[in-house]
Formats: C-alpha cells, structure tokens, sequence
C-alpha cells in the first residue's frame, strides 16, 4: 500500500533552515520539542500541532500564513467506517 504524504513539511522546511543556518536541533529548542519531534514532523510521522507551527514560522520569520498552507494537521478520532 502506497502512503500519500498531504503533508508538505519537509519540502518547505529544509530550505528555510538552510537559509537561516539553522539546525534541527536549534529549531527544536526555540520553539520548545525534542529534536526527535522534529525529525518526526520532517519524516511525516507526525505533526506540529498548530500552537508549534506558529512558532515555526516565527523563529523562521516567514508570515503564518506560508507556514500554515504547507500544514495539514491530520484528523483525530476514528476513522470513517467504510463500506463493505
């Protein structure tokens, strides 16, 4: 089974770091998670909530609005039950 990633992080992520010589961990310690979090929220195996993209976006400097439109923050609950 073929996973599609909807989460555009890591193509938005990693240039924007590069130009700020920014390093994961740094990152990760100005907006308050584990370095590990990161790496989850970079590999798509997990996501900012939306207090922690913000903060992205604010270390990073670029509006929230940017930030916000690469973010899809992924559904809680159970899933929908499907048809037989």
């Amino acid at each position: 089974m073929i996973r599609k990633s909807f989460n555009q992080i890591r193509k938005w992520l990693l240039p924007k770091l590069a130009a700020k010589e920014m390093s994961v961990a740094q990152l990760a310690a100005a907006i308050g998670v584990s370095r590990a979090a990161v790496y989850l929220y970079l590999n798509d195996q997990s996501r900012p909530t939306g207090y922690h993209m913000a903060r992205i976006c604010q270390v990073l400097g670029v509006p929230i609005e940017e930030g916000l439109g690469v973010y899809v923050p992924r559904r809680r609950g159970r899933p929908p039950k499907r048809g037989l």
